[in-house]
């Protein structure tokens, strides 16, 4: 996001709950970028990763070989710290 152009926003408390269910909803800003020279009028300006990382345990591992349904899998990586792609994404926007 364009630091020249970036603007604060509130979404909606239903737009909240859709994406940080569980995460507890409080009241912050959010940035969109409405578009300058600087940017070239997108809003934007460089990249930024977003990355989904597991670690292997041996629960998990057994849990994949026993043909566990992704649930199960997503809990037990949860335990050692695993995040959603979207949240990461999410973390990422609401710190630019």
């Amino acid at each position: 996001m364009c630091d020249n152009c970036k603007e604060p926003y509130y979404p909606t408390r239903e737009k909240l709950l859709k994406y940080f269910k569980g995460e507890g909803i409080t009241d912050v800003p959010f940035y969109r970028g409405q578009g300058c020279r600087i940017c070239r009028r997108t809003g934007y300006k460089g990249r930024v990763a977003i990355h989904e990382l597991v670690l292997i345990t041996e629960e998990i591992r057994t849990l994949i070989t026993t043909g566990a349904r992704v649930q199960q899998i997503t809990v037990a990586a949860s335990k050692v710290g695993f995040k959603l792609l979207r949240y990461d994404g999410l973390k990422k926007y609401c710190s630019a």
